[in-house]
């Protein structure tokens, strides 16, 4: 079986990712270099994310696009509770063990020297 897509399917998918996930839709300024070095940053985090997308968020995440991964990782909803003396932050188990195994992949990653510390 021949799986058949219409052309320009794949780049068309990613260049809507990148205008409305990273809001370049429209460029800020009249002058060509401010909007270049606008599009050159927002391109720059896309294929940041992208690199994420692959190498830490793994099979459940291959095919998101930001604004899922945005409400899945970043708008998890939360209690903070203070119980002896103590604060915490409840979540789902389904989020924790998220978050647990994103924990563990990049740690895995630095090992292999693929993530590296920032040096200053």
């Amino acid at each position: 079986m021949v799986c058949r897509t219409k052309r320009g399917d794949a780049s068309e998918n990613r260049i809507k990712d990148l205008k409305v996930g990273f809001n370049m839709e429209h460029m800020p300024c009249g002058t060509f270099a401010a909007n270049a070095a606008f599009f050159a940053i927002g391109v720059l985090a896309y294929n940041l994310f992208v690199g994420f997308r692959a190498l830490v968020l793994g099979e459940g995440f291959v095919r998101s696009q930001i604004q899922t991964v945005r409400w899945k990782l970043y708008q998890t909803a939360g209690k903070i509770v203070r119980h002896g003396r103590n604060v915490f932050l409840k979540i789902n188990v389904a989020a924790l063990d998220l978050f647990t195994r994103l924990r563990e992949e990049c740690s895995k990653l630095q090992q292999e020297g693929v993530l590296v510390h920032e040096t200053s």
